[in-house]
């Protein structure tokens, strides 16, 4: 009989940089808000629950599947290298903080924009050290949040398994 590793998630999920997983996050909130917002609205599998990344201040970033996907394996790839949050914190209340930790990260995104003179008006192409930025952002705001944390049930298990 096999056992099935709640806690150490899917084996045959890919581990992607941090900072890649950010930079799908990222366009597909862009891509989200994008939307029309019955479009966007539609696209949740259980319409009371609208696929979207919460924020602390109680409002939310809108994303698709894609952006759900990315911060589900952002959180489960946290949990499964950090023994010390397994060990401190229940899995449903890290997925709580993860959500609401990558949230206030997409908040402060113009924190880590590069600087642009007023009088230019192009483009900007933003790299892999951005999303990198983003990423250590994110994870300076799960250390701000998770002893508040403690505690707090939030049920997200099946979809991190």
């Amino acid at each position: 009989m096999f056992r099935s590793n709640r806690l150490g998630g899917r084996s045959n999920v890919k581990e992607l940089p941090a900072g890649r997983l950010m930079e799908t996050i990222v366009e597909d909130v862009i891509k989200a808000k994008a939307m029309p917002f019955a479009e966007w609205h539609a696209l949740s599998p259980n319409p009371p629950v609208p696929l979207a990344i919460p924020v602390s201040w109680g409002w939310q970033y809108p994303v698709t599947q894609a952006g759900v996907d990315a911060a589900l394996n952002l959180t489960r790839q946290t949990w499964k290298s950090r023994e010390d949050l397994r060990q401190t914190i229940d899995r449903d209340a890290f997925a709580k903080l993860s959500f609401q930790g990558l949230g206030d990260t997409l908040r402060n995104i113009p924190v880590h924009l590069p600087q642009v003179p007023e009088d230019e008006h192009k483009s900007t192409v933003l790299g892999a050290d951005f999303y990198e930025a983003l990423a250590a952002d994110r994870a300076g705001h799960k250390q701000l949040l998770w002893p508040a944390m403690t505690g707090i049930s939030f049920n997200a298990t099946s979809a991190l398994d």
